[in-house]
């Protein structure tokens, strides 16, 4: 079933609001392998939202609506808490898998981000190194000096941040190049250009 109409948004931001209370969501966790060798490096933190008409809601169904509601800060310390969380039992088990988590803009820009990330770090008894924090290129955009101080604070704390679907925005790479950033994901369009298919 589809989220039509303005009155069933509003009646799914009000559900969606108890939902954020109550961490009614469920992460799946999806690969990221190393080609070569076929070993797990890492996971991605995938959130959904099990609704009771809807099914499983995808992110980019409910996101939108968390971010007009002013749910943001409350969701993504709910998504990074839970990843961490299971982060640290894999560890535990043997498992050193790194863990990546998408945040959105509003989330990198909000004052106080690195402090709640750190935070939560080491309430699970990980080090920076463990998490990847994913981030757009259209977020970088958005304000890119806000976006570069608080990458290279992110990183000064020893954790990655990665730029996913570079190339569908407008950064150049000269731009890039001053950013803290470990890890690229290339967009496909970008690909396909460089490729010379399309």
């Amino acid at each position: 079933q589809e989220i039509d109409g303005g009155e069933q948004k509003l009646n799914l931001a009000e559900e969606l609001r108890l939902a954020v209370d109550e961490g009614n969501f469920v992460l799946h966790y999806q690969p990221q392998l190393n080609l070569h060798t076929g070993e797990i490096l890492a996971v991605e933190a995938l959130i959904r939202w099990p609704h009771v008409t809807l099914g499983l809601v995808p992110p980019m169904k409910f996101l939108p609506l968390a971010e007009d509601a002013g749910l943001m800060q409350e969701l993504t310390h709910w998504v990074l808490s839970e990843a961490l969380a299971q982060c640290a039992a894999w560890r535990d088990s043997g498992r050193n898998l790194m863990m990546s988590v998408n945040i959105t803009t509003t989330n990198l820009l909000e004052e106080g981000f690195t402090e709640l990330v750190t935070q939560l770090l080491v309430q699970h008894n990980l080090p920076g190194s463990a998490l990847i924090i994913e981030i757009t290129e259209t977020s970088i955009i958005t304000d890119f000096a806000r976006s570069k101080a608080v990458i290279e604070s992110l990183k000064e704390n020893g954790i990655v941040v990665s730029i996913d679907d570079f190339g569908a925005g407008f950064t150049s790479l000269a731009y890039l190049s001053s950013l803290a950033v470990g890890e690229l994901k290339l967009d496909r369009e970008f690909i396909t250009g460089l490729s010379g298919e399309g």
